[in-house]
């Protein structure tokens, strides 16, 4: 290599500034000190803010110029590389620094995508979003019905393969032998191909939206049966709108995975879990059916979930998404994907309804019972309109307890011994029980008449004042051929230590009627009538 340029290389420190630099030729760089503040500049670019750390490099070809500022001093080894030594070695037939896409096909090649006009630079700063972005991934969120038409010899076939099996729902691929990438950009055979299957695969889901109406308004019956039975506590209803086994993904909130798990230990856990607030409302509206497809379907509706007790709430909106089966002949919901967008709200209130359905509540403490307490008390005061001497409320309390334990022995005569002889009871409806009953006898008569039907009871609150004493209770009866299980409220008013007056009020009166119907039905005429 006599007589020819050679390779230099050179130690240099340099103050902190900076300013502008030209190359000339071929110039390498190693860094032999940290330098956290420097920006550089090449060619047109911006200045980057780019930390120089001990022993990273660089490269610049010939002619590069720019401009570089840096805070502190600077010491690096240069190496200067001259062009006829890259020629000597053959190095300038394969590489060129100036183009980015150096020999690469389509972008180079003048009948195809070469444009003269682009200057081949390329901002450094883009290198790293490009490399690192990680568009496999997101197959995993795309749950729309999908076409991928590719080839072996196209770019990275290994991550379309990793996207496609990552796709949740209906999808389908097609792939090509011989083709590259820039193939589809302008050769006609894929690109016609790949047209024609695009062409097939939208015609063919639009057709499978055309859904037909009474599978329509079954699945949204199916939605709707899950949000407006949850909210409503009828579990029966809720079951029958999921399959036997159901997938639920609630990832978005609470983290996590996807569960599968059989229908019925959905419902426990639901049923064990939102009774606990005071009142649940799911708001799903504008439902949409993604897909139908012989007996499979997905469907999609945005909610508002509110929980609340008392007068704390919790608040999720958000979109569900539903994959359908059709089973004997019915559309049952197979999975269930939440995808929360907003929340507002104290999300602790699950916990609090939690432990709120695990126990029963005492409602004495609940505002809106004694609310309700408050107005019957004044209802049957008002109702009676006899002035009363007033006991203390423990005194009162006391009478009704010990009427109902006397009551649970089934002795009539020591039940009758808590009544005032000129005691009235009224019980509401359109049934042949209902009516006013007076006296120790008649009201004896009534209960040993009630006694058949096999009434049980379960205590749920007693509130006491000076002259009345409210319950609220559970009543229930399975007598064959008819029953009922609904809660009553009594309204005892006490006098001189006996219940002197009792007012029956039925949650569900229609329930009551029909069961005290078909329980107690009336004789034909003539034997009905007393005379």
């Amino acid at each position: 290599m006599a007589g020819k340029a050679r390779l230099t290389a050179e130690r240099l420190h340099t103050p902190p500034g900076g300013g502008r630099f030209a190359i000339s030729r071929l110039a390498l760089g190693l860094f032999l000190i940290d330098q956290d503040r420097h920006r550089i500049a090449v060619g047109s670019d911006k200045r980057q803010h780019v930390p120089l750390k001990a022993g990273e490099g660089w490269i610049l070809p010939a002619g590069a110029t720019g401009i570089c500022e840096y805070d502190e001093a600077l010491s690096f080894l240069r190496l200067e590389v001259p062009e006829n030594l890259l020629a000597d070695v053959g190095f300038e037939r394969h590489s060129d620094f100036r183009p980015l896409m150096y020999q690469v096909p389509y972008y180079t090649e003048a009948n195809r995508g070469l444009i003269p006009q682009y200057d081949n630079r390329f901002n450094l700063a883009s290198w790293e979003p490009w490399l690192t972005y990680d568009s496999v991934s997101l197959g995993a969120k795309l749950d729309k019905p999908t076409l991928i038409v590719h080839s072996e010899g196209a770019a990275v076939p290994q991550g379309a393969h990793a996207f496609y099996a990552l796709l949740p729902g209906e999808k389908s691929e097609l792939w090509l032998d011989g083709f590259s990438q820039f193939d589809f950009y302008d050769r006609s055979e894929p690109v016609t191909i790949a047209a024609d299957a695009a062409a097939a695969h939208f015609t063919r889901v639009n057709a499978s939206r055309q859904i037909d109406p009474e599978d329509r308004a079954a699945i949204i019956d199916a939605i709707t049966d899950i949000a407006a039975g949850a909210d409503r506590h009828q579990w029966d209803r809720v079951r029958r709108a999921f399959a036997d086994e159901v997938t639920l993904d609630y990832t978005s909130l609470w983290g996590g995975k996807p569960i599968a798990q059989p229908a019925d230990e959905v419902i426990r856990q639901w049923s064990g879990f939102l009774p606990g607030f005071d009142e649940t409302r799911h708001l799903v509206t504008n439902h949409a059916i993604t897909s139908l497809q012989g007996e499979k379907a997905t469907a999609e509706a945005d909610f508002r979930a509110t929980h609340s007790i008392g007068t704390d709430l919790w608040v999720l909106i958000g979109r569900y998404r539903y994959e359908l089966a059709k089973v004997n002949g019915g559309w049952k919901i197979s999975a269930l994907t939440m995808t929360a967008t907003h929340e507002t709200g104290d999300r602790a209130l699950t916990q609090r309804a939690a432990e709120r359905a695990e126990k029963p509540l005492n409602l004495e403490e609940e505002p809106m019972f004694k609310t309700v307490v408050r107005a019957l008390l004044v209802f049957a005061t008002l109702s009676s309109g006899v002035p009363v001497m007033a006991a203390s409320p423990e005194q009162n309390r006391k009478v009704i307890t010990d009427y109902y334990a006397a009551y649970g022995t089934g002795d009539m005569t020591k039940v009758a011994s808590f009544f005032a002889d000129d005691i009235e009871w009224h019980i509401p409806g359109h049934h042949p029980l209902a009516g006013t009953k007076r006296g120790k006898a008649e009201v004896a008569a009534f209960f040993q008449q009630l006694g058949k039907a096999g009434f049980r009871a379960e205590l749920i609150a007693l509130m006491a004042d000076e002259n009345w004493v409210i319950d609220m209770h559970r009543g229930w009866s399975n007598r064959e051929g008819a029953n009922v299980d609904t809660v009553w409220v009594l309204a005892f008013r006490i006098e001189d230590g006996k219940i002197k007056e009792a007012r029956n009020f039925s949650y569900d009166q229609a329930a009551a009627d029909s069961f005290f119907w078909q329980a107690y039905p009336l004789k034909p005429v003539p034997e009905r009538l007393a005379n």
